[in-house]
Protein backbone atom coordinates (compact mmCIF):
# COMPACT_ATOMS: atom_id res chain seq x y z
CA UNK A 1 0.00 0.00 0.00
CA UNK A 2 1.37 4.04 -1.14
CA UNK A 3 1.91 5.99 1.57
CA UNK A 4 -0.71 8.23 -0.50
CA UNK A 5 -3.29 5.40 0.23
CA UNK A 6 -2.51 5.19 3.58
CA UNK A 7 -2.92 9.08 4.20
CA UNK A 8 -6.51 8.74 2.47
CA UNK A 9 -7.75 6.00 4.69
CA UNK A 10 -6.69 8.13 7.72
CA UNK A 11 -8.37 10.93 6.44
CA UNK A 12 -11.69 8.56 6.70
CA UNK A 13 -10.90 7.27 9.75
CA UNK A 14 -10.88 10.98 11.30
CA UNK A 15 -13.30 12.78 13.15
CA UNK A 16 -13.74 16.02 12.82
CA UNK A 17 -14.88 17.89 16.10
CA UNK A 18 -18.06 18.91 13.88
CA UNK A 19 -18.86 15.68 12.90
CA UNK A 20 -18.56 14.53 16.69
CA UNK A 21 -20.96 17.35 17.67
CA UNK A 22 -23.97 16.62 15.59
CA UNK A 23 -23.69 13.04 16.50
CA UNK A 24 -24.02 13.41 19.86
CA UNK A 25 -26.59 16.49 19.06
CA UNK A 26 -29.05 13.95 17.00
CA UNK A 27 -28.02 10.44 17.92
CA UNK A 28 -29.87 10.39 20.92
CA UNK A 29 -33.08 12.48 19.42
CA UNK A 30 -35.63 10.90 17.37
CA UNK A 31 -34.32 11.64 14.16
CA UNK A 32 -33.35 8.75 11.97
CA UNK A 33 -29.91 7.25 11.62
CA UNK A 34 -30.12 7.77 7.50
CA UNK A 35 -30.72 11.69 7.78
CA UNK A 36 -27.71 11.84 10.47
CA UNK A 37 -25.28 10.46 7.67
CA UNK A 38 -26.71 12.59 5.56
CA UNK A 39 -25.69 15.52 7.63
CA UNK A 40 -21.69 13.50 7.35
CA UNK A 41 -20.56 13.37 3.79
CA UNK A 42 -18.48 10.40 3.07
CA UNK A 43 -19.31 8.63 5.81
CA UNK A 44 -20.97 5.41 6.10
CA UNK A 45 -23.82 4.17 8.15
CA UNK A 46 -21.85 1.42 9.84
CA UNK A 47 -18.82 4.07 10.81
CA UNK A 48 -21.44 6.60 12.24
CA UNK A 49 -22.68 3.69 14.45
CA UNK A 50 -19.23 2.90 15.31
CA UNK A 51 -18.29 6.53 16.21
CA UNK A 52 -21.54 7.32 18.17
CA UNK A 53 -20.86 3.90 20.37
CA UNK A 54 -16.96 5.70 20.91
CA UNK A 55 -18.35 8.32 21.90
CA UNK A 56 -20.95 6.76 24.32
CA UNK A 57 -24.00 7.97 22.70
CA UNK A 58 -26.95 5.93 22.69
CA UNK A 59 -30.01 5.76 20.29
CA UNK A 60 -33.41 5.84 22.45
CA UNK A 61 -35.93 2.94 22.08
CA UNK A 62 -39.05 2.33 20.02
CA UNK A 63 -40.35 1.22 22.68
CA UNK A 64 -39.86 -0.41 26.53
CA UNK A 65 -38.13 -2.88 26.51
CA UNK A 66 -40.97 -5.43 28.65
CA UNK A 67 -37.75 -6.92 30.69
CA UNK A 68 -36.56 -3.47 31.61
CA UNK A 69 -40.18 -3.08 33.53
CA UNK A 70 -40.19 -3.44 37.38
CA UNK A 71 -43.03 -4.98 38.84
CA UNK A 72 -43.59 -4.31 42.04
CA UNK A 73 -43.84 -6.54 44.66
CA UNK A 74 -47.35 -6.76 46.21
CA UNK A 75 -48.52 -9.31 48.65
CA UNK A 76 -52.30 -10.73 49.00
CA UNK A 77 -53.02 -12.84 52.20
CA UNK A 78 -49.41 -13.15 53.67
CA UNK A 79 -48.07 -13.98 50.48
CA UNK A 80 -45.51 -12.29 48.46
CA UNK A 81 -45.60 -11.89 44.98
CA UNK A 82 -45.70 -9.35 42.17
CA UNK A 83 -47.47 -8.97 38.36
CA UNK A 84 -46.29 -10.60 35.41
CA UNK A 85 -45.13 -7.86 32.72
CA UNK A 86 -46.48 -9.91 30.05
CA UNK A 87 -50.22 -11.66 31.09
CA UNK A 88 -50.38 -8.77 33.87
CA UNK A 89 -51.91 -11.31 36.44
CA UNK A 90 -50.45 -11.50 39.80
CA UNK A 91 -48.71 -14.62 40.97
CA UNK A 92 -46.88 -15.64 44.41
CA UNK A 93 -42.83 -15.86 43.83
CA UNK A 94 -42.34 -19.19 43.00
CA UNK A 95 -43.96 -18.57 39.70
CA UNK A 96 -41.00 -16.40 38.82
CA UNK A 97 -37.68 -17.61 37.97
CA UNK A 98 -34.49 -16.37 40.29
CA UNK A 99 -33.08 -13.06 38.90
CA UNK A 100 -30.33 -11.31 41.03
CA UNK A 101 -30.82 -8.20 39.51
CA UNK A 102 -34.53 -7.76 39.22
CA UNK A 103 -36.69 -6.65 41.85
CA UNK A 104 -37.35 -8.65 44.63
CA UNK A 105 -34.78 -11.30 43.32
CA UNK A 106 -37.20 -12.57 40.85
CA UNK A 107 -37.42 -11.78 37.04
CA UNK A 108 -40.59 -9.52 35.92
CA UNK A 109 -42.30 -12.51 33.32
CA UNK A 110 -43.70 -15.67 34.98
CA UNK A 111 -42.67 -18.97 33.90
CA UNK A 112 -45.62 -19.75 32.28
CA UNK A 113 -45.06 -16.67 29.83
CA UNK A 114 -41.15 -17.19 29.48
CA UNK A 115 -41.77 -20.95 28.18
CA UNK A 116 -44.48 -19.83 25.98
CA UNK A 117 -41.94 -17.17 24.19
CA UNK A 118 -39.68 -19.45 23.72
CA UNK A 119 -41.57 -22.14 22.29
CA UNK A 120 -43.46 -19.49 19.81
CA UNK A 121 -39.30 -18.87 19.17
CA UNK A 122 -38.06 -22.26 18.83
CA UNK A 123 -40.76 -25.45 19.65
CA UNK A 124 -38.27 -27.85 18.52
CA UNK A 125 -35.59 -26.96 21.00
CA UNK A 126 -38.60 -26.49 23.61
CA UNK A 127 -40.07 -30.13 23.37
CA UNK A 128 -35.85 -31.61 23.35
CA UNK A 129 -35.53 -29.45 26.38
CA UNK A 130 -39.05 -30.93 28.13
CA UNK A 131 -38.50 -34.88 27.12
CA UNK A 132 -34.76 -34.98 28.25
CA UNK A 133 -35.93 -33.09 31.98
CA UNK A 134 -38.58 -35.56 31.71
CA UNK A 135 -36.28 -38.67 31.11
CA UNK A 136 -34.24 -37.43 33.98
CA UNK A 137 -36.82 -36.81 36.70
CA UNK A 138 -39.12 -39.60 36.23
CA UNK A 139 -40.53 -39.71 40.04
CA UNK A 140 -41.43 -35.88 39.51
CA UNK A 141 -42.92 -36.74 36.57
CA UNK A 142 -44.97 -39.29 38.17
CA UNK A 143 -45.76 -37.06 40.75
CA UNK A 144 -47.19 -34.42 38.65
CA UNK A 145 -49.43 -36.96 36.24
CA UNK A 146 -50.72 -38.01 39.92
CA UNK A 147 -51.88 -34.04 40.54
CA UNK A 148 -53.19 -33.58 37.41
CA UNK A 149 -55.11 -36.44 37.01
CA UNK A 150 -56.49 -35.55 40.77
CA UNK A 151 -57.32 -31.67 39.46
CA UNK A 152 -59.17 -33.29 36.32
CA UNK A 153 -61.35 -35.54 39.02
CA UNK A 154 -62.02 -32.86 41.77
CA UNK A 155 -62.05 -29.98 38.96
CA UNK A 156 -59.46 -27.57 41.11
CA UNK A 157 -56.82 -26.29 40.55
CA UNK A 158 -55.15 -25.50 44.00
CA UNK A 159 -55.24 -29.01 45.84
CA UNK A 160 -52.31 -30.37 45.18
CA UNK A 161 -49.77 -32.38 47.03
CA UNK A 162 -46.61 -30.99 47.95
CA UNK A 163 -43.36 -32.64 46.86
CA UNK A 164 -41.72 -32.45 50.61
CA UNK A 165 -44.35 -33.84 52.38
CA UNK A 166 -44.99 -36.87 49.94
CA UNK A 167 -41.12 -37.74 50.55
CA UNK A 168 -41.69 -37.27 54.19
CA UNK A 169 -44.19 -39.74 53.79
CA UNK A 170 -42.36 -42.22 51.92
CA UNK A 171 -39.56 -42.09 54.47
CA UNK A 172 -42.11 -42.43 57.39
CA UNK A 173 -42.94 -45.92 55.67
CA UNK A 174 -39.02 -46.84 55.09
CA UNK A 175 -40.24 -46.25 51.15
CA UNK A 176 -42.33 -49.49 51.49
CA UNK A 177 -45.78 -50.21 50.67
CA UNK A 178 -47.90 -48.85 53.15
CA UNK A 179 -50.46 -52.37 52.59
CA UNK A 180 -48.44 -55.21 51.94
CA UNK A 181 -45.40 -54.09 53.79
CA UNK A 182 -43.08 -56.48 51.05
CA UNK A 183 -42.61 -54.29 48.04
CA UNK A 184 -41.14 -51.24 47.37
CA UNK A 185 -44.03 -48.19 47.17
CA UNK A 186 -43.85 -46.62 43.81
CA UNK A 187 -46.80 -45.03 43.86
CA UNK A 188 -49.73 -43.13 46.09
CA UNK A 189 -52.95 -44.09 46.47
CA UNK A 190 -55.93 -42.68 48.06
CA UNK A 191 -57.17 -44.45 51.23
CA UNK A 192 -61.01 -42.92 50.23
CA UNK A 193 -61.02 -42.54 46.29
CA UNK A 194 -60.91 -39.51 44.53
CA UNK A 195 -64.41 -41.22 42.82
CA UNK A 196 -65.73 -41.50 46.41
CA UNK A 197 -65.42 -37.66 47.45
CA UNK A 198 -61.77 -38.38 48.80
CA UNK A 199 -59.23 -35.37 48.92
CA UNK A 200 -55.93 -35.21 47.44
CA UNK A 201 -54.21 -34.16 50.57
CA UNK A 202 -51.47 -36.00 52.36
CA UNK A 203 -53.68 -36.65 55.05
CA UNK A 204 -56.02 -38.98 52.57
CA UNK A 205 -52.57 -40.52 50.89
CA UNK A 206 -50.75 -43.59 51.68
CA UNK A 207 -47.47 -45.09 49.72
CA UNK A 208 -48.31 -48.20 47.98
CA UNK A 209 -46.90 -50.52 45.36
CA UNK A 210 -48.70 -51.06 41.81
CA UNK A 211 -50.17 -54.66 42.75
CA UNK A 212 -51.78 -52.97 46.27
CA UNK A 213 -52.76 -49.79 44.18
CA UNK A 214 -54.69 -51.50 41.42
CA UNK A 215 -56.52 -54.19 43.62
CA UNK A 216 -57.42 -51.38 45.50
CA UNK A 217 -58.63 -49.49 42.61
CA UNK A 218 -61.80 -47.07 43.85
CA UNK A 219 -62.75 -49.61 46.78
CA UNK A 220 -62.66 -47.93 50.31
CA UNK A 221 -60.29 -49.19 52.06
CA UNK A 222 -62.39 -51.73 54.70
CA UNK A 223 -64.37 -52.86 51.29
CA UNK A 224 -60.78 -54.03 49.56
CA UNK A 225 -59.68 -55.74 53.18
CA UNK A 226 -62.77 -58.28 53.23
CA UNK A 227 -61.95 -59.18 49.65
CA UNK A 228 -58.06 -60.15 50.23
CA UNK A 229 -59.42 -62.15 53.47
CA UNK A 230 -62.20 -63.65 51.04
CA UNK A 231 -58.95 -64.58 48.13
Amino acid sequence: MTSAKKKEDLLKVRWESHEDGLIREHWETQVSVAEIVSLLPGRSKTSVKRRASELGVKRPSSRPHPGRIVSPLIARDGVVGKACTYCLEWKPFENFSRHSTSNGGRRNQCTTCEGRRAYANDPGACIRKVRSYQKKNPALMKRYRENARAMRVLRIGTNKLDNVAVRALFDLYDQRCAYCRERVADSIDHVIPLSRGGEHTIDNVLPACLPCNRSKHTKSLEEWLKTRKGA
